[in-house]
């Protein structure tokens, strides 16, 4: 179950909760501990989450839109730290930044989503390098 769903899932159990309480079903004390137990999400957390993913794929884009445009004036060796320091450093900082002494999970989670963007970017721009055919099959071995 996805955080999506179980703010979904929280939201609506809170609502029936609420709904016991005003018909006097279960009396209010009941009420408050059972709520505790099922905590909403604020849609705060749910909207940093979206911006801090658009952001780390609008990081990814243009770095590859800025590879793209230099792609021929960079040499072999250039080419090739370049892909695997971009790799390393976004998983590295989403490392740092998940499990870190800061400990930020979302922004942790944004750089990991940006390391991976980059490891399937790099898996196409070595197999330009070294003109492998571009089909599928090849490009995933």
């Amino acid at each position: 179950m996805n955080d999506f769903q179980k703010f979904l899932l929280n939201s609506f159990i809170v609502q029936e909760i609420n709904g016991w309480r005003k018909e006097n079903i279960v009396d209010s004390s009941l009420c408050d501990q059972l709520i505790t137990r099922f905590p909403v999400n604020s849609i705060k957390d749910q909207i940093i989450t979206v911006i801090v993913s658009l952001g780390a794929l609008m990081v990814g884009l243009g770095s590859l839109l800025f590879i793209a445009a230099h792609w021929t004036e960079i040499s072999v060796y250039g080419k090739l730290i370049l892909i695997f320091m971009s790799i390393i450093l976004s998983n590295a900082a989403g490392w740092w930044s998940q499990f870190g002494k800061s400990s930020r999970p979302k922004l942790g989670a944004a750089f990991f989503l940006l390391g991976c963007f980059f490891y399937g970017s790099g898996i196409w721009l070595v197999s330009q390098i070294v003109t492998i055919s571009g089909d599928i099959a090849t490009g995933l071995l």
